[in-house]
């Protein structure tokens, strides 16, 4: 074989084998417009009046205070968050005065849970810093507005990231219709304080005219978007994550729930980022190296290697997919293309194959010269690098000439 012809094809092979030369990083293409309809409480003019009640402990002993607070709803600020003017006849440690900025979706300062919360069940709520735990009471008749009326009753106990148990327990008592928090007590053992917030008026404005908000984001986070896993190695047990509502600074909610022999095991509700996923199956960029969750339904994230591309075979369909790797905690993902989600993943003792989805796009099965295995290529590349040596060891020198 001439030099040149081999020489030639040696740098074909190189330039095809998968890992010969140094990945960039890229993203998955899949983006989506979305048009985010906010909640019946961002609207401007809604104001909830609440009845105050507490304790804390002073210079002369445990004091008591009575008093009213008033949230007014103000709209929808420049960077998209929830403008609240709040005010209170009596100051606590618990209720601030004045102009207020909370998350439109899930806030702090007006006592309203998503409607997806407010379910008759004990659930978690996860957040990178913070955790939350919804444990269902029961149902409760009480008043309201001269209405009797029927609550759902929860005990809230919250946790910080490092796993540390808050002091602070509340008692909320949610209406199901719409997840007002009708009456909220609140105790923190660790400073012998407490509060209780009745809601006494609610006033809304007549229709929503709220604006939708419009961005792109992942396909992945918009809302009623969903993929189901089989879990194999688990019994026959399916875990489903479907997106509830994104906001445009990055952040998304999802709901989680595993269900085994069709009975739901559990439910969890994760706050994530759609720009870089803590919890979330999925990675918005294909680099060498990803920084991946890799533990189901916990904050627990390790470093995968890319193993190279190649199409997998799931319930669902095939899919071209980004495999990573980390052997060190026998963990291995399979990302698709198009969108960065893990459509099939291996753990210890198991692995998650994707059964259904509503936005993936499975591609059609790959032709038998596809699937080459990469170590044939390899050990071709190799030989023909073997010839090029031994071209060059064995070519007859020329004499000089004097």
């Amino acid at each position: 074989m001439p030099l040149r012809v081999v020489a030639v094809l040696s740098l074909i092979l190189l330039l095809l084998a998968p890992g010969a030369l140094a990945q960039t990083t890229t993203y998955p293409s899949k983006l989506v417009q979305i048009s985010e309809p906010l909640p019946w409480f961002d609207q401007k003019g809604v104001n909830f009046s609440y009845d105050l009640q507490g304790s804390f402990p002073g210079l002369r002993g445990q004091q008591t205070y009575l008093g009213s607070a008033s949230v007014s709803v103000l709209g929808i600020a420049s960077n998209e968050s929830l403008e609240l003017s709040a005010s209170s006849t009596t100051a606590n440690a618990f209720f601030p005065n004045g102009t207020l900025y909370d998350d439109p979706f899930f806030p702090s300062y007006a006592q309203v849970l998503p409607l997806a919360f407010v379910i008759p069940r004990t659930f978690t709520v996860l957040a990178p810093t913070y955790g939350l735990t919804f444990k269902f009471l029961g149902n409760i008749t009480t008043e309201f507005a001269g209405e009797t009326v029927i609550a759902y009753a929860y005990s809230v106990s919250a946790m910080g990231s490092g796993q540390e148990q808050s002091q602070i327990v509340k008692y909320y008592r949610v209406l199901p219709s719409n997840g007002l928090v009708i009456e909220e007590e609140l105790t923190n053992t660790e400073t012998d304080s407490t509060l209780n917030m009745t809601l006494v008026d609610l006033r809304r404005p007549g229709a929503n005219l709220s604006t939708p908000l419009q961005f792109s984001i992942p396909s992945f986070a918009a809302p009623g978007d969903y993929i189901e896993y089989r879990n194999t190695g688990v019994g026959n047990q399916t875990i489903r994550y479907t997106s509830l509502f994104a906001e445009s600074d990055g952040l998304f909610t999802y709901e989680r729930t595993v269900r085994g022999n069709g009975t739901s095991l559990g439910v969890q509700f994760f706050l994530d980022k759609y720009t870089n996923p803590d919890f979330y199956p999925a990675s918005t960029e294909f680099s060498n190296t990803i920084d991946f969750p890799v533990a189901v339904g916990s904050l627990e994230r390790g470093v995968l290697t890319l193993k190279g591309q190649t199409s997998v075979d799931t319930p669902y369909g095939y899919f071209n997919t980004r495999s990573y790797a980390n052997q060190t905690i026998g963990f291995e993902a399979y990302l698709d293309d198009n969108t960065g989600v893990a459509v099939y993943v291996e753990l210890p003792g198991g692995f998650l194959q994707l059964a259904a989805s509503n936005f993936l796009t499975p591609v059609p099965p790959p032709q038998q010269s596809e699937l080459i295995p990469i170590t044939v290529l390899a050990l071709f590349t190799a030989l023909v690098i073997i010839l090029v040596f031994l071209h060059f060891r064995k070519s007859p020198r020329r004499p000089k000439h004097r």
